[in-house]
């Protein structure tokens, strides 16, 4: 069976969604006998290393800020060199600069995979680059329907489109054995229900409104503790944000994170206050640790998580209400212990094993021989 040479293209490979499924994917293709690489555009971060300590061979492009040729010509010579057979880029910048390098190489096969909601971020610019260079694109990959939904509206093909859910690996996640001790390891406080948030500081993420959330349950005298992880532009505005709130002292800012398995396993919830999301990996990630999930009703976690189920979803942008679902769980041990059960059963449907035999299918359908269309007048 035809497993052609893959090369993964992305921006960096810090801590992210997008990142973080890399890290898992790339060696589950490997584990199926595929050929795969990895390359960062701009930066590299510590997933890079870890795909590398897997096995993964890692390449650095080191493009600087602004149009940079050089950067585009060492691309194309590694597609080259490599003799790469399909090129498959995450998100827009890698998508538009890896496309570019693939038209020089002539790469016979791009795949781009699209993380987030089309426009979301500098809608212009994107669509334009995306119209530009979708002649030269063999199939997109949407994470979602709702990122599928959002391609189409943004002139994309329906036939080019392929969803592929993002997966997690499931047996890597476990509650903490010892909560107290993971606690005082990790500098939180040993006891107390502990809500957690997990994702980039920005502003689509909504950790204000998180913010917001904990403060109106200290102030009904719920005794609660925050924790963040992750990092981003929006995270001084929300520290200054806990201050001005009087949480500075039950508001931890764990910033960037390698391995968030440990911080996960002693949450008492894990608040999802997205005002969009693509797909939520978070939230399955809780799920699988044994972590209830409150989330808001924005497509992605609509896809992926069920109200009332194995979770709790509020309407975005609400602080009141997501404090009313954590301490409705807080104060009720079987509506706990109920979402708890169902939500590992729902993160099942999401295995990193599946989503890679999606990709590796896909593969092997666009190396096969195109074969030449048959003229009717010649039947």
């Amino acid at each position: 069976m035809n497993r052609p040479r893959v090369l993964h293209l992305i921006h960096h490979l810090r801590t992210g969604g997008a990142e973080t499924l890399l890290a898992e994917l790339l060696p589950c293709l490997a584990v199926d006998g595929f050929d795969v690489q990895v390359a960062c555009l701009d930066d590299r971060g510590p997933l890079f290393d870890l795909l590398r300590q897997r096995g993964i061979c890692g390449h650095f492009i080191n493009r600087r800020r602004g149009l940079d040729l050089l950067a585009l010509w060492r691309l194309a010579r590694l597609l080259r060199r490599e003799r790469v057979e399909i090129l498959n880029t995450h998100s827009f910048s890698a998508g538009f600069w890896g496309r570019l390098a693939a038209i020089l190489a002539r790469t016979p096969r791009v795949v781009t995979t699209v993380h987030t909601v089309a426009g979301w971020s500098q809608p212009r610019k994107q669509r334009f680059g995306n119209r530009l260079l979708r002649p030269f694109t063999d199939r997109v990959v949407a994470v979602s329907e709702s990122v599928r939904r959002s391609l189409v509206e943004q002139g994309t093909p329906p036939e080019m489109i392929t969803v592929i859910p993002n997966g997690i690996r499931m047996e890597r996640f476990r509650p903490a054995t010892n909560p107290m001790e993971e606690r005082q390891r990790l500098g939180l406080p040993p006891n107390g229900p502990l809500i957690g948030m997990i994702g980039r500081c920005s502003v689509e993420k909504g950790g204000a409104i998180w913010i917001r959330a904990l403060a109106l349950l200290v102030r009904a005298n719920v005794e609660v503790h925050g924790v963040l992880v992750g990092d981003g532009p929006e995270r001084p505005a929300w520290q200054a944000l806990a201050a001005a709130e009087g949480m500075v002292d039950r508001v931890r800012f764990a910033g960037e994170q390698v391995d968030i398995v440990p911080w996960l396993s002693v949450l008492s919830v894990l608040v999802g206050p997205s005002l969009q999301e693509s797909f939520g990996i978070s939230a399955l990630e809780a799920q699988a640790a044994g972590i209830p999930v409150v989330a808001t009703k924005v497509e992605g976690f609509l896809e992926t998580l069920h109200n009332g189920v194995d979770a709790l979803l509020v309407e975005p942008n609400n602080p009141a209400a997501i404090a009313e679902a954590v301490r409705a769980l807080l104060g009720s041990e079987r509506l706990a212990r109920d979402l708890t059960a169902a939500g590992l059963r729902n993160a099942a449907q999401f295995r990193i094993e599946q989503t890679a035999a999606a990709y590796g299918q896909l593969y092997r359908t666009l190396a096969e021989p195109q074969r030449p269309a048959v003229n009717a007048d010649c039947r």
